[in-house]
C-alpha cells in the first residue's frame, strides 16, 4: 500500500515544498544546499526535481543532461544518510523522451533533519542554472500521530525483529 493511501485513510494532509539552490558562478565541484527545512516538516516521504525550461520565478532550471551529472547527498551533522544520488534519479520527465515515470516522486522515508549540511556535487562544473529540490512531506504534528498510531520505534534495528 502506498504511503499516500495510508495517510489519506488516516485523514493526514500531505504537503510539498521546494528548496531552491542557484548553482554558484564561478563553478564549484561541491556546494551546500544551505537551506533549513521549515519547522513544520515532520517526515519526508518523497523527493523530486525538475529539469529543462524555467521555474515559476523565471530561473533557468538544470537540463536533463546536467541532472545526469549532478549528485545530491543528504546529511545530518556528520551522518550521510542519502548519499551521492544522481539528480536524474529524481526526475519524472526527460527532455526528448515520451517516457514519464508514474510516480511524481522518488519514495523515501526521512525524518526531519537539518538540510543546511546537505550538498550537491557538480563534477562537470555547470553554472548558471537552478536546482529545485521538491520535498513531499507530512507536518510535524501529523508525523507524531502516525508514530503513535503505528508505534514506530526510532531505535528499531532489523536484528531486533523476531
Amino acid at each position: 500500500m502506498e504511503i499516500q493511501t495510508v495517510l489519506f485513510r488516516m485523514g493526514i494532509g500531505t504537503w510539498s515544498t521546494d528548496m531552491v539552490t542557484i548553482m554558484p558562478n564561478p563553478a564549484s565541484p561541491k556546494f551546500q544546499i544551505g537551506k533549513n527545512l521549515p519547522t513544520d516538516v515532520g517526515f519526508i516521504y518523497g523527493l523530486t526535481t525538475y529539469a529543462d525550461g524555467t521555474d515559476p520565478d523565471g530561473n533557468t532550471l538544470i537540463s536533463t543532461a546536467q541532472a545526469q551529472n549532478i549528485y545530491i547527498t543528504l546529511q545530518d551533522g556528520a551522518t550521510q544518510f542519502f548519499e551521492q544520488i544522481r539528480m536524474s534519479d529524481l526526475l519524472n520527465e526527460f527532455a526528448g523522451s515520451p517516457i514519464v515515470r508514474g510516480e511524481k516522486f522518488l519514495p523515501v522515508a526521512i525524518p526531519a533533519f537539518d538540510l543546511s549540511k546537505s550538498y550537491y556535487q557538480n563534477p562537470n562544473s555547470y553554472v548558471t542554472a537552478t536546482i529545485r529540490l521538491k520535498l513531499w512531506y507530512i507536518q510535524m504534528n501529523d508525523w507524531n500521530r502516525v508514530k503513535d498510531h503505528f508505534s514506530i520505534n526510532p531505535n528499531y534495528k532489523q536484528a531486533d525483529k523476531k
